[in-house]
């Protein structure tokens, strides 16, 4: 229903959808990376292409706002990107959340998985064991996982794979 993919290098992972119906994915693969838009016509366009960063994860709040991980060197930060529910995304992007480029925080691409849940919060992985929240962006940047920014929701271990919620909670 929503057209082909984009082109032969896309693997993406990861999908949001905004109130439009369009559908926004970001490529992992290789540069540059990209997030492509599909809308419910099935045409795909580029949104935002960038040269050096790695694009992962996405969603989109209930304002039109989207928010993606992106990772320069392997260091990964919270991007987000303005939107409105009757015109979708802008195709510009500023940093939202700072990791700190501290060797446990925002190293290896680690955090990578997104969630938001009904009230806009914001969820994230962080090397596979742990899931935490996000409390108040601006108290970044981000130095140890006991910063005032975030929250720790669950402590796995190890074996947290991705992060979804639905209209419940």
């Amino acid at each position: 229903p929503f057209g082909s993919t984009p082109g032969g290098g896309y693997t993406g992972y990861a999908m949001a959808m905004d109130a439009l119906g369009n559908c926004y994915t970001p490529t992992y693969n290789s540069s540059p990376w990209k997030i492509y838009k599909t809308t419910p016509a099935g045409i795909t366009t580029e949104l935002l292409t960038h040269s050096n960063m790695v694009i992962r994860s996405i969603v989109i709040d209930s304002t039109g706002d989207a928010y993606f991980f992106g990772a320069l060197s392997g260091w990964s930060d919270l991007y987000k990107i303005e939107g409105t529910l009757t015109e979708g995304l802008s195709s510009s992007y500023s940093l939202y959340l700072d990791f700190g480029q501290v060797s446990t925080i925002g190293a290896n691409y680690s955090p990578d998985a997104l969630a938001i849940d009904r009230e806009d919060n914001i969820y994230f992985r962080m090397n596979h064991a742990a899931v935490y929240k996000v409390v108040d962006a601006t108290l970044g940047p981000i130095q140890n996982t006991s910063s005032a920014a975030i929250s720790l929701v669950l402590a796995a271990g190890s074996g947290v794979s991705y992060l979804a919620f639905n209209s419940s909670n």
